[in-house]
């Protein structure tokens, strides 16, 4: 009974000393556990910070009578939204999708005065304690609520979102507001140098850079802030928070997260006063409890984007154990640890503070079994699902390594091939990615990395801006011939130089080529995916090819070349600019007699605005033998071109 009191009474101590000293170091004005936790905040900010949407621009005027050029090029340019963070708006009209503050206050007071602006929202700094910046609020309410100009630019994006076509996905704010019980939403601050930023001299000589981007402008002379990153200027910290609701990216705190650390501190505090251990666990239980906080705080904010405030209960499992551990030195000592009746054995007591340990950690941790669609594959961050290819689904995905976002395509190879035909598939396509990813070229989407896990295959590549071309082969969206033409030139030039690498793509298609309307360009995707289709038909009957593209030696399974891809690129050309196939056929067989025997309608006999000419660009690349086409790819785009210029 007289043990139990001592620890009892050990206990009572070690935890009134411990929270005493906490309120101490908490009162006002040092108040130097909230400001150390403010640190740590910032700290984690800095650490590995997340990209920044591409679509972002911030520029920079030099004098406000700039922003009449600014207005009229983002409208030239069809820019999705221009964001002004000048206090007054010009006195001419600036566009239909330009927003800017309805309402302003200096930093620090609540009184918000209304500008002359009538689209848009708030734009007010509410520092910290410290006169760090590290929240907003997206709703002030007064007789109505007034949302901040960051909350307003994010709803205007959804909207814009919403009307896009079919197809198109828009990352865009659609969930609740992330706030905390004081209403407020703590920003989740983005790597600087992701931001793309534009001068008044670049604007001018590239305004093209403002096509489909949300456009932040403002003076430079403009109000500077001091925040987690560092300085930032009215725009840049606008930038930031417009990001951060565009991705859906904020810092959650809440108050079960000091719950959450203080209670794992009142375990450690448990274990130290209240085990019978040696002195040895108890100045070593605090300082390891301390280091799991730390680890646990940086990898819940940095990865899920919690705060978890850890510098009291730092201070506290530190100072209690300490305070424990002078207490424990005043008891009476048996000779030998061994001796005490009270002692159990070590294995024993590693097991009570394992137990002891083990829900705090899987308070904070994650569970180890994962459900539902995967979270990760390899060394990738999976962010969202943004497409569904022939065999598996395409991810946003993250590059932990360098902050880099990429898309990751996926092949479920156990859902799609016999199990005998597993491991010669997955040799096959970690060759073939390979093949691919020792491809440099403008035209052809960047292969970074491939592998496999858990019978998923996975290819991480550049995340291209654009569409696929599929969607231009109907009879409403067809591109001007000047323009398809060009396109399948630097598509032929590509070729050209992957077959010079010995590498042949096997399924050109309009659907395995991006389109990037803003700069008129594309990419081929898809290197070496048709390969597979050599080992088996897949388990869900998936072909993997497809026949209306497909050459005649192709379709009888002879070896293929360079030659098959440029028949396949004329097959494309013909459907880009007709709206139909050269080839059809009401079933596979009379398909593939078709193509091996029968000719092709000429182009002209559809479209009369093409020159007669181009029949015979049709005739060489569709020619029934490969030695009758193009030889190279370079021959095949010099002759398009020729083309181009008469058809423009």
């Amino acid at each position: 009974m007289a043990s139990n009191a001592k620890t009892h009474s050990s206990l009572a101590l070690t935890l009134l000393v411990g929270l005493l000293a906490m309120g101490s170091l908490s009162l006002p004005p040092l108040a130097l556990v909230q400001r150390a936790d403010r640190m740590v905040y910032d700290l984690w900010s800095r650490v590995a910070p997340p990209h920044a949407p591409d679509e972002i621009v911030i520029v920079t005027l030099d004098e406000s009578t700039r922003y009449q050029t600014l207005a009229r090029l983002a409208d030239e340019q069809n820019a999705r939204l221009l964001i002004s963070t000048l206090v007054q708006p010009p006195s001419e009209e600036v566009g239909r999708d330009t927003l800017g503050p309805t309402a302003t206050a200096p930093v620090g007071s609540p009184l918000l005065r209304e500008t002359g602006w009538a689209r848009g929202g708030y734009l007010w700094r509410e520092p910290d304690f410290d006169g760090v910046i590290r929240h907003e609020r997206p709703l002030i309410s007064d007789r109505a609520p007034v949302p901040s100009l960051a909350l307003a630019s994010s709803i205007a994006l959804q909207r814009a979102a919403q009307s896009e076509m079919a197809g198109h996905e828009v990352i865009a704010y659609t969930k609740p507001l992330t706030v905390d019980d004081g209403g407020r939403r703590w920003i989740r601050y983005f790597d600087r140098s992701s931001f793309h930023r534009l001068s008044p001299s670049q604007l001018l000589e590239t305004p093209v850079d403002l096509a489909g981007k949300v456009v932040i402008a403002g003076q430079n002379d403009s109000e500077s802030f001091s925040t987690p990153i560092g300085t930032l200027s009215t725009q840049e910290l606008l930038a930031h928070e417009v990001a951060g609701y565009w991705l859906d990216s904020a810092i959650t705190t809440q108050s079960e997260n000091y719950a959450v650390t203080w209670s794992l501190a009142g375990l450690l505090l448990l274990a130290v006063a209240a085990l019978p251990i040696g002195l040895a666990w108890i100045t070593a239980l605090p300082i390891v409890g301390a280091g799991a906080l730390v680890a646990g705080s940086a990898s819940a904010f940095i990865t899920n984007g919690i705060w978890y405030p850890i510098t009291g209960p730092i201070l506290l499992a530190l100072l209690g154990g300490s305070y424990g551990a002078w207490t424990r030195r005043q008891r009476p000592q048996f000779e030998s640890e061994s001796d005490s009746p009270s002692t159990p054995r070590l294995d024993k007591v590693e097991q009570a503070s394992a137990n002891i340990l083990e829900p705090a950690a899987k308070s904070v941790a994650k569970p180890a079994v994962q459900t539902g669609p995967p979270t990760a594959l390899g060394r990738y961050h999976l962010v969202k699902k943004i497409g569904r290819g022939a065999m598996g689904l395409v991810y946003l995905g993250r590059d932990p390594k360098i902050n880099r976002m990429v898309a990751i395509k996926t092949i479920d190879l156990a859902k799609e091939f016999d199990v005998e035909d597993i491991g010669e598939v997955r040799d096959r396509f970690l060759r073939e990615a390979e093949a691919a990813g020792g491809l440099s070229h403008p035209n052809i989407v960047t292969i970074f990395d491939a592998g496999e896990e858990n019978n998923i295959a996975y290819i991480a590549m550049e995340l291209l801006r654009g569409t696929h071309m599929n969607g231009y082969t109907k009879l409403e969206r067809l591109l001007p011939p000047a323009t398809t033409l060009e396109l399948m030139a630097q598509a032929a030039k590509a070729l050209d130089y992957a077959h010079r690498h010995k590498v042949v793509h096997r399924d050109i298609k309009p659907a395995n080529i991006m389109y990037d309307s803003t700069s008129d360009t594309m990419k081929l995707t898809d290197f070496g995916i048709a390969r597979l289709s050599d080992v088996s038909r897949t388990r869900t009957g998936i072909v993997l090819g497809t026949p209306s593209f497909m050459s005649p030696e192709q379709l009888e399974g002879e070896n293929v070349n360079g030659h098959t891809d440029l028949f396949a690129l004329g097959v494309s050309l013909y459907q880009l600019l007709t709206g139909h196939l050269p080839f059809r056929g009401s079933s596979m067989t009379e398909l593939m007699f078709v193509i091996a025997n029968e000719p092709h309608r000429p182009v002209t006999a559809i479209r009369s605005d093409l020159p007669n000419s181009i029949n015979a660009i049709f005739d060489k690349a569709l020619a029934k033998k490969p030695a009758n086409r193009f030889s190279t790819g370079a021959e095949m785009a010099y002759a398009l071109r020729e083309i181009a210029v008469q058809a423009g």
